[in-house]
């Protein structure tokens, strides 16, 4: 079926979710009673500003977007909603023949969340979000949003496909840690300290390939030195 609005095909507005071969997402499958249920749960790429949630679906029907309230864990058994949980992606589908089955309001808007149904399906949600959201607060560890280096390379190498494309294979949320340790270990650190203007121009005398350098070549320098004297280094 396609849906057009002034003869312009409606495009689909969910979020794509991050794949690679160091990042998998979430897929579990299982059934509650006569209620088909899939879950799936990963990250939204970094180009994607917008802020999401837990999508949930009723017979293909959408009836909570982007919900990031109590109402699908948010602050109960899980962290209340923040800003650097804002790539989380997850999506839940329940498929009966009888509709009646379904955790849905008679208004076909939101979730009945006492159903004995729904509440088993939050209880899985909940375990398929930890890891995500683990790997979230590690790429914006503290209440200033700043990037953990080896997150963020790890989500530019990824591909973001539609939750279609997302492997059937049944998985929880991982990367790889080795991955993530050695990238950790290539990105580049500051180093800072102070000198007086002095002593810092005495040994530009001192050492003829640092007479015309300025104090930061001055320093990296003394670095390489270090290492090669002490480690052996080139």
């Amino acid at each position: 079926m396609r849906i057009t609005v002034n003869k312009q095909p409606a495009e689909s507005v969910l979020p794509e979710i991050l794949t690679a071969k160091d990042m998998t997402p979430a897929r579990k499958r299982f059934k509650v009673g006569k209620v088909d249920v899939l879950i799936t749960a990963g990250v939204a790429p970094r180009s994607d500003t917008r802020r999401h949630g837990w999508y949930v679906f009723c017979n293909g029907r959408m009836v909570l977007s982007a919900d990031q309230s109590n109402v699908t864990g948010w602050g109960l058994n899980l962290p209340k909603w923040h800003t650097k949980f804002g790539h989380f992606v997850g999506m839940v589908y329940f498929r009966s023949e009888d509709v009646r089955d379904l955790p849905w309001r008679t208004t076909k808007q939101g979730v009945v969340v006492e159903s004995h149904l729904y509440q088993r399906v939050l209880a899985e949600m909940q375990v398929q979000a930890r890891p995500v959201l683990s790997f979230l607060s590690d790429l914006y560890p503290g209440d200033v949003v700043e990037d953990g280096p080896a997150e963020r390379e790890l989500m530019s190498r990824a591909s973001a496909v539609s939750v279609k494309q997302v492997s059937r294979r049944e998985s929880t949320f991982m990367v790889d840690l080795e991955e993530k340790r050695r990238l950790a270990l290539e990105r580049p650190v500051s180093i800072q300290f102070s000198r007086k203007a002095r002593d810092i121009e005495k040994l530009k005398a001192c050492v003829r390939p640092l007479r015309r350098a300025s104090a930061r070549k001055v320093a990296q320098y003394a670095f390489d030195y270090l290492m090669k004297q002490e480690c052996g280094e080139e």
